[in-house]
């Protein structure tokens, strides 16, 4: 059995880029209110967003209220289901995210991603060992599912911060019906987890105010 075809290490090698600034660096480029981009991606780089995903993050704009001034997807190039030649891995993603995050106005853009646990199983190469393998990775016991989320400034520089969490994985019965899809609930816990960060950082101004006013 191999590893599950978007892998933490092939799809986000973010945080190997300039992981020498100081936490203090980022925290000081992590300014409130927010104006931010998002994209999301796997294996093959960029994915379209559906209008019911882009819902789920204008539902957390209202959560935050002020503390998010504009919250806008980013489209992989205005060609559904294309990938573009820069963004064959995680780095290059990064990159690709943070220009065209600067191309449409904002400062930083949150590139994250989610993982059904599907297993991938390797095949001889005949056609009867690859259905054979398809079949074990469609029927197969499934792994938890992922999400791993990082946002990024345009100038570059470590991520401003970093997400990761896990859901249950899919049962059969979940296989056979889509009542319930394990990486939605991965990317709930991603965006459960971004609100708390930015809720933190805006109590931690507060205080840092009033400190200094009183």
């Amino acid at each position: 059995m191999t590893s599950p075809i978007l892998s933490r290490r092939a799809a986000f090698g973010l945080i190997a880029l300039c992981m020498t600034q100081r936490p203090a660096w980022a925290e000081s480029r992590l300014r409130l209110p927010l104006r931010l981009a998002y994209m999301r991606m796997d294996s093959q780089g960029f994915v379209f967003i559906s209008s019911h995903e882009q819902g789920l993050w204008r539902a957390l704009q209202g959560r935050l209220g002020g503390l998010i001034e504009e919250i806008r997807p980013i489209q992989p190039g205005n060609r559904l289901g294309i990938k573009a030649p820069e963004t064959d891995s995680g780095a290059s993603c990064a990159l690709a995210a943070r220009a065209l995050a600067l191309e449409a106005g904002f400062d930083r853009v949150m590139l994250y991603g989610a993982l059904s646990g599907r297993r991938s199983y390797e095949a001889e190469g005949n056609g009867l060992s690859r259905m054979f393998a398809s079949l074990r990775s469609e029927h197969g016991p499934y792994d938890p599912a992922t999400g791993e989320a990082h946002l990024l400034h345009v100038d570059g520089g470590a991520p401003l911060l970093s997400l990761r969490t896990d859901a249950a994985p899919a049962s059969l019965l979940d296989r056979v019906t889509g009542a319930r899809r394990p990486e939605d609930d991965a990317l709930a816990g991603l965006m459960d987890g971004f609100e708390q960060r930015v809720l933190d950082l805006a109590r931690g101004a507060y205080l840092s105010e009033r400190s200094i006013a009183d």
